[in-house]
C-alpha cells in the first residue's frame, strides 16, 4: 500500500509523499512549550489553543494510525519587475491550501477504491498538527535553522499537506539533516527574528509584521520593502540555489501581478485588491493591512501614499 501512495500521489502532481505514525517526539514537544512560554507566538493567539493537538497529532481522531505528508514546490525565483515592493514567493499563484486539499481529498478518494474501510482527515494548515514535526519523521526532509523544511532535491519553497489515515502503513525513515555549520539564514535576516538555530521569534519576523500583526508600525520599524511575507531566509539558503525547477501551474503568477509598478501598488483600491487576490493567499492579510505594508515602506523610501 505504501508504494501505491506514493505514485497515486505523484500522479495527482504531489512532488513528495512519505509516511509517518502519528506522533512527535518528546523534544518536539518541549521546543514547541518553550516557543509558546517565551512569547514567540506574538498576536498570534491561535497557537495557544489546542496546544495538547499541537503536540499529539494521534488524538485528531479516532483510529488514526498513520499521516502520508506531501510536499509540492512553488516559485523559487522571485517577479521579474523593477517593483520596490516585495511579495512573497508563495502568494504568487493560487492559495496552496485550497490546491493542496483538492489533492489529498482526490488521493483519499483513490486509497479508498482500494480499501473501503479506510477513513482519513485531510489537513493543510486548518488543523493544528505539528506539520513540520511529522514532515520531518517521515524524511520528506529537515528542518532548517530558519525553521522551515528542507526537501532534498527542492529546498523550503515548498508547500506542505497531511493525510491522516486509519490504516496501518510502514513508516518511512527521517534523513539525516544537512545544514551543517552553515548560519545564512540567520545571518540574512534583517530583524535578527532567528534568535537561536531552529528557533524564530515571529514578533520580529517579516512575514509575521506583514502578515499575521494588525497593529500599526513604530516610526523606527522597517518592513525591508516586503509588502506581504518575506522570503530572505530561504533566498541565501544553499539548498534553494539550484532548485529552480518549473512551477505549477496553479502557483504562477498571473500576468497582471507579473507586471505591477510601483504605482500599481500605491493606487490599489479595495476592487482592484479583490480582483488581483481573490484566489490567494493574500487575503490573509486583508486590503487594510496591505495598505498599511504599502503605506510604511512608501514612508521609509519618501514616497507614501497619501
Amino acid at each position: 500500500m505504501n508504494e501505491f501512495i506514493r505514485q497515486a500521489a505523484c500522479s495527482l502532481g504531489l512532488d513528495a509523499c512519505r509516511i509517518t505514525v502519528p506522533e512527535i517526539s518528546t523534544s518536539d514537544v518541549r521546543r514547541f512549550h518553550d516557543w509558546l512560554s517565551s512569547g514567540y507566538a506574538g498576536e498570534m493567539s491561535y497557537m495557544n489553543r489546542n496546544v495538547f493537538l499541537r503536540t499529539h497529532p494521534e488524538t485528531l481522531a479516532e483510529g488514526i494510525k498513520s499521516v502520508v505528508c506531501v510536499a509540492m514546490r512553488y516559485a523559487s525565483l522571485p517577479l521579474k519587475n523593477s517593483s520596490r515592493y516585495v511579495l512573497s514567493r508563495y502568494a504568487y499563484g493560487k492559495d496552496y491550501h485550497e490546491v493542496l486539499k483538492e489533492k489529498l481529498y482526490q488521493l483519499l478518494s483513490l486509497i479508498k477504491e482500494r480499501d473501503p474501510e479506510v477513513s482519513g482527515r485531510v489537513c493543510v494548515d486548518s488543523v493544528p498538527v505539528p506539520e513540520h514535526a511529522l514532515a520531518g519523521n517521515a524524511g520528506l526532509g529537515w528542518i532548517g535553522k530558519n525553521s522551515l523544511l528542507i526537501v532534498p532535491g527542492m529546498g523550503s519553497y515548498v508547500f506542505l499537506g497531511e493525510l491522516f489515515l486509519t490504516l496501518e502503513l510502514n513508516p518511512d525513515k527521517p534523513v539525516t539533516p544537512r545544514c551543517g555549520s552553515c548560519t545564512r539564514c540567520m545571518e540574512a535576516c534583517p530583524v535578527g527574528a532567528i534568535v537561536a538555530p531552529y528557533t524564530l521569534d515571529a514578533r520580529k519576523c517579516l512575514a509575521y509584521r506583514t502578515i499575521e500583526y494588525r497593529g500599526d508600525f513604530a516610526p523606527e520599524d522597517s518592513l525591508h520593502n516586503r509588502v506581504f511575507g518575506c522570503d530572505l531566509c530561504q533566498e541565501v539558503c544553499p539548498w534553494n540555489q539550484k532548485n529552480h525547477i518549473p512551477v505549477h501551474e496553479e502557483f504562477q503568477p498571473s500576468e497582471e501581478l507579473a507586471a505591477m509598478s510601483d504605482e500599481d501598488w500605491e493606487s490599489l483600491t479595495e476592487t482592484r485588491f479583490k480582483e488581483c487576490f481573490a484566489a490567494s493567499a493574500v487575503m490573509r492579510a486583508g486590503y487594510k493591512g496591505l495598505v498599511r505594508n504599502i503605506k510604511k515602506i512608501g514612508e521609509d523610501s519618501g514616497s507614501s501614499r497619501e
